[in-house]
C-alpha cells in the first residue's frame, strides 16, 4: 500500500512523563505519561499525528501545549508523552528528529471485509 500522506514536518522531539503526571493539559484532563500524546503548538488540539523516528511509528492525539515558548523558537516543535517516545527510541536518547503526519479526522474505524466461501454443513454430531 503506498502512502498516502506527505509529511508535514521534520523537527525535534523530547519526552515529558512523571514530573507533570496528573496535571491539567490544554484539553482539560489529567496528563497521563503512559498514554499516547504529545503538546504541540502547530496543530489543534484533538489532531492525530503519526510520528515516525528511525523506522518506527506512533500515532499520538495532541491534548496539550508545548514544548515551551523558548524551546519552540529553537526548533523543538513537539513534546511526546513517555509511553509515546519510548515506543520510538530510549529514554536516555533525550532529543529525537522525527517527522509528523497529519491523519485525517475520520481514521477510528478501519474496516477490512474478509471474504469467505459459505460452507454448509451437517448436523453436530457429538
Amino acid at each position: 500500500m503506498t502512502n498516502l500522506l506527505a509529511a508535514i514536518i521534520v523537527t525535534v522531539s523530547s519526552w515529558y512523563g512523571a514530573e507533570c503526571e496528573g496535571l491539567p493539559m490544554a484539553n482539560g484532563r489529567p496528563f497521563d505519561p503512559a498514554a499516547m500524546t504529545c503538546a504541540s503548538w502547530d496543530f489543534p488540539l484533538g489532531t492525530r499525528l503519526k510520528v515516525e523516528h528511525g523506522g518506527k511509528s506512533v500515532i499520538v492525539t495532541v491534548t496539550d501545549r508545548g514544548p515551551a515558548k523558548r524551546l519552540y523558537n529553537k526548533g523543538r516543535r513537539l513534546d511526546l508523552s513517555r509511553a509515546a517516545f519510548q515506543k520510538l527510541s530510549p529514554l536516555s536518547a533525550g532529543l529525537i528528529r522525527v517527522r509528523l503526519y497529519k491523519l485525517p479526522e475520520k481514521t477510528d474505524r478501519i474496516v477490512t471485509y474478509e471474504h469467505r466461501e459459505a460452507t454448509r454443513m451437517g448436523p453436530r454430531k457429538n
